[in-house]
């Protein structure tokens, strides 16, 4: 193989890679956002009332860098800012086969974090599951429930 179709070929990967992230980084940052939406349309009956206070993180400081794209954090506060918070920090993408992972954690308990890691099922179709401990699930509003009682239960003054 002479050098120029060596430089031709490698050139031409790495440009192909450089779309693939380009694009894997576009469908993590959206996919993020509808979690987020239904993760708030879950709770609107808790947010409507000012049980449940959401915050994120302010838009004008989002980060960017090869590791989580342009999003952000969200905190469900209970009663006010001084209650429990649960926290959903989107930590990296393109980790362990799926295209991206967020760490679900109690404020403050961080030893006890589940991690929501977004899965391709397709080229259209991605689905978020739960690991917690070594047991994958799909992600859904009951194992949420469920995840965030106990961590109330356990940590939280009730």
């Amino acid at each position: 193989m002479e050098f120029r179709e060596i430089v031709s070929k490698v050139a031409q990967n790495y440009k192909d890679r450089s779309k693939i992230e380009t694009r894997n980084m576009k469908i993590w940052i959206e996919e993020v956002e509808k979690l987020y939406q239904k993760i708030e349309e879950w709770l609107n009956e808790y947010i409507e009332k000012g049980d449940i206070i959401v915050e994120t993180d302010d838009p004008q400081t989002y980060s960017f860098d090869d590791d989580v794209g342009e999003t952000y954090t969200m905190y469900l506060n209970f009663g006010d800012d001084l209650g429990p918070s649960i926290v959903f920090e989107p930590t990296g993408i393109n980790i362990a086969e799926t295209l991206g992972k967020i760490d679900l954690y109690y404020l403050g308990h961080k030893e006890e974090i589940v991690y929501l890691l977004l899965i391709k099922e397709n080229d259209k179709t991605f689905t978020w599951q739960m690991k917690c401990s070594n047991n994958y699930e799909n992600f859904s509003k009951e194992l949420f429930e469920k995840q965030i009682g106990e961590w109330m239960i356990k940590w939280a003054d009730i």
